[in-house]
């Protein structure tokens, strides 16, 4: 895989170790983000190929996020794959997750694996 720069949007401290740890060993540039406001801060400031985002923050979760930068914000920022990254372990986000302008879904705990499969999911030529 190429070199990506990845916005990840995670306020556990754990799960940001994980996270930042796969993509240094997929050579991906990444910015971390603790909630939805600090990611579309870095929005007014920065372009990205891919989002990683939490659904569960404080002040303003994932699902909120994602819809405002869908709905409001202009191409190309509207167009950037947001990957939704959730410890919810019921279906129902699994049906639903695209109405919520989410690209694709992984559970955790994910794998190097897992994640390196989702970066290389449907979207993947918006990442080339």
């Amino acid at each position: 895989m190429t070199s990506k720069n990845i916005l990840v949007a995670e306020d556990s401290k754990n799960s940001k170790l994980l996270v930042i740890e796969i993509l240094k060993l997929l050579n991906c540039s990444y910015k971390i983000a603790v909630n939805g406001q600090e990611v579309l801060n870095f929005l007014e400031n920065e372009s990205f190929d891919l989002i990683l985002m939490d659904v569960h923050m404080p002040f303003m979760d994932g699902i909120t996020t994602t819809r405002i930068i869908r709905n409001d914000y202009p191409a190309p920022y509207n167009q950037i794959p947001i990957i939704a990254i959730t410890g919810k372990d019921d279906d129902s986000f699994a049906c639903h997750f695209e109405e919520y302008g989410f690209n694709d879904y992984i559970k955790k705990p994910y794998s190097i694996e897992e994640l390196e499969l989702k970066l290389k999911g449907p979207f993947s030529d918006k990442l080339a």
